[in-house]
C-alpha cells in the first residue's frame, strides 16, 4: 500500500505523512493524470510526491495550509512533467520492426495534424512557463486544472482580484511575447 512510510522512523511523522497522504491522494492523482494520461505512471507520481515530501516535512509543516497545498501540487506538477518527459524520450527511442511490418499510413494529412497538435501544445507550455512562476501557475491551475478564479485564491493564498489581475497580465504577457507564434499555432 504505502511502502514509501516504512522509510520514516519517527511514529508521529509516519502517521502525519499518511494524514497528507489520504487528504491529498485524490487531486495530486488529478493533476499527475492531465499531465501523463496514464493511470499507473499517475499512481506513480503520487508515490514520488511523497517520497519527495518526506525530505523536506519540516519545511512543509513550518508552511501556511495554503501554502502547503502549493507546495504539494506544484511538486506533483513538476514529477509527472518530468515523468512525462522521461517516458516521451524512451518512447522515442525504441524502435519496434515487428509492428511496423506492412504498417500503412491511410491519413497523412491526419497524421501531420496530430503531430503538430502535440507540438504545438508543448510549444503553447513552453510560452507559459517563459512567464515565470507568478503567472505560469495562474494559467495552468486556471487553464489546465480548470479551477474557479476562487479555488486559485485559496490555493495560492491571494484575493480573487489578484488571480484576475495575473491571468489578464499572464495573456498579454503572452500577447506581446509571443504574438506570432500564437497567431501561427492558431492557423495550424
Amino acid at each position: 500500500m504505502l511502502l514509501f512510510l516504512m522509510t520514516i522512523e519517527d511514529e508521529c511523522d509516519r502517521s502525519y505523512v499518511a494524514q497528507i497522504y489520504e487528504q491529498n491522494k485524490l487531486k495530486l492523482y488529478k493533476i499527475a493524470y492531465d499531465i501523463v494520461k496514464n493511470h499507473h505512471d499517475a499512481e506513480d507520481c503520487v508515490q514520488d510526491v511523497m517520497i519527495a515530501l518526506i525530505d523536506y516535512l519540516e519545511t512543509y509543516r513550518a508552511a501556511s495550509e495554503v501554502h502547503q497545498k502549493n507546495i504539494l501540487f506544484r511538486m506533483c506538477r513538476n514529477i509527472a512533467i518530468d515523468k512525462y518527459r522521461q517516458s516521451h524520450r524512451k518512447k522515442s527511442r525504441e524502435v519496434y520492426v515487428d509492428e511496423l511490418e506492412g504498417f500503412e499510413i491511410v491519413d497523412d494529412e491526419r497524421v501531420d495534424r496530430i503531430f503538430l497538435q502535440k507540438e504545438n501544445q508543448q510549444a503553447l507550455m513552453n510560452m507559459i512557463n517563459s512567464l515565470g512562476e507568478t503567472y505560469s501557475d495562474v494559467l495552468y491551475y486556471f487553464y489546465y486544472m480548470q479551477l474557479s478564479v476562487q479555488q486559485i485564491a485559496r490555493l495560492l493564498g491571494i484575493s480573487e482580484a489578484n488571480v484576475r489581475m495575473r491571468l489578464t497580465r499572464a495573456r498579454r504577457m503572452l500577447l506581446a511575447n509571443w504574438e506570432e507564434e500564437l497567431h501561427e499555432l492558431r492557423e495550424e
